[in-house]
């Protein structure tokens, strides 16, 4: 699940005889406004907004107030053209919050108008549109009546989840298993927490091949049947993950496996590394301030990091790369441990608990090289305990219809955290990434309401 949000903010100055237009509304007014195109200033908030969350600049941009031939034009030109650049990227509208500051007209009376046009303009449901109007207790020149200004912010998302197997796992086993099959690798092992043993299994049966899995006995119940599906070997481990590890090493020598486990072999990251990819050319080129991911192993935050390095080598990408923000689960921590104490490799982490199987991974084999991309992309790294976890699952549910992973909980709950000490400032942009679906978890998160 990747969120954007953007905000957008037009001024305009009043003046007498000109029609007031606002929110596509004709408003009873002796005023009308003097600026860009019909002046609608909600119209132009929004479009900013959306390319702003886009990274794609502002109205000005492409419809500069120089020209001559945006004079007097219907501002509802320029709302087309943003949606049609959402839309084509990827994304809806899931939350549209407007602010229109004046001191007159009063335009309560409009407000089920204006929500009801940006309705039908946006393809948004209007108990998803929120309008306020206030004053500046007469202050300024807005307090004068001698303006207008709105603000409009608005949440973008785009889900990770929708991948084949439900996961983000997909993309980096379908790379290895397609790369080890032309290789004439025929039989594979790996250790999981749950995803990577569902995401392999499904690309060896598709590719005819054989498949081991290794997965702790606590794993979620949807993991465990998914493997057994997909036609796989499945053998339940007492212990976490590195266990299950040591189990597959063994059984990878004993039975002339191809072990695929994290970073044993190239592929994985590069399948990864398709996420770094897509984030940029869809978002045009131009990279958020914060990108927030949940890490176990951390495949996926290396692979997003290595793909922004190489692109912009070689000079594909406009914009400064993101800070790299680390989530991990308070009850399994051991990559935000070693970075908040300042060392580059992790300790054990002894006893894991968390109801975020993809986050219970008591030691990464690559906890260098993500501590490496947070420090070297300015980011941080932070743990979120499973009741936040939760909690973020029920936001994102609840307010966004994406019935995310304790993973997904967890970057939605750590978002609010970085927005509250102020590490995320209220003009910069934010993409999370929910790694997994809810359906993987049902019986957890059932027990857990």
């Amino acid at each position: 699940m990747q969120i954007r949000i953007g905000t957008g903010i037009d001024v305009h100055s009043l003046q007498d005889g000109e029609e007031l237009i606002i929110g596509g509304v004709k408003i009873d007014s002796k005023y009308g406004i003097e600026g860009h195109s019909d002046g609608d200033l909600i119209l132009h908030a929004l479009v900013d907004s959306i390319l702003g969350a886009l990274a794609l600049g502002d109205i000005g941009k492409y419809f500069p107030s120089s020209d001559k031939k945006w004079k007097n034009a219907d501002s509802n030109i320029f709302l087309k053209f943003a949606l049609k650049k959402m839309i084509s990227l990827g994304y809806k509208i899931n939350n549209l919050d407007v602010t229109v500051v004046l001191q007159n007209p009063p335009i309560q009376s409009y407000n089920q108008d204006i929500r009801n046009n940006l309705s039908l303009l946006c393809n948004t449901e209007i108990d998803r549109i929120s309008l306020k109007a206030t004053t500046t207790d007469k202050l300024g020149f807005l307090g004068r009546k001698e303006g207008i200004a709105a603000f409009a912010t608005i949440l973008l998302i785009k889900d990770e989840s929708l991948n084949p197997t439900s996961s983000f796992k997909a993309r980096g086993l379908s790379a290895a298993v397609s790369k080890a099959k032309e290789f004439g690798i025929k039989k594979f092992s790996i250790p999981t927490a749950g995803n990577a043993g569902g995401a392999l299994s499904a690309y060896a049966a598709k590719g005819n091949l054989e498949s081991y899995v290794f997965m702790p006995k606590d794993a979620p119940q949807a993991n465990k049947t998914e493997v057994k599906y997909f036609g796989s070997n499945l053998e339940l481990i007492d212990g976490y993950i590195n266990d299950a590890g040591k189990r597959s090493l063994e059984q990878s020598s004993n039975l002339n496996l191809f072990d695929v486990s994290t970073l044993k072999e190239p592929y994985r990251v590069e399948g990864k590394k398709t996420m770094g990819y897509e984030i940029a050319e869809q978002l045009n080129w131009n990279l958020p301030d914060h990108i927030i991911y949940p890490t176990g192993g951390g495949t996926g935050i290396i692979g997003i990091w290595k793909a922004f390095q190489e692109l912009s080598e070689i000079g594909m990408i406009e914009s400064d790369l993101p800070k790299m923000i680390c989530v991990q689960a308070d009850g399994c921590s051991p990559v935000v441990d070693a970075y908040l104490k300042g060392k580059k490799y992790a300790e054990l982490f002894e006893n894991p608990e968390t109801i975020a199987a993809g986050m219970r991974v008591p030691i990464a084999v690559g906890d260098y090289l993500i501590i490496n991309s947070v420090i070297e992309s300015k980011g941080t790294a932070l743990k979120i305990n499973d009741k936040d976890m939760v909690e973020g699952v029920k936001k994102m549910s609840s307010k966004e219809g994406i019935f995310c992973a304790p993973e997904g909980g967890s970057i939605v709950s750590a978002a609010i955290k970085l927005i509250s000490s102020d590490f995320i400032k209220p003009n910069e942009t934010v993409l999370l990434l929910n790694t997994g679906s809810g359906y993987k978890y049902l019986e957890e998160l059932t027990n857990a309401i």
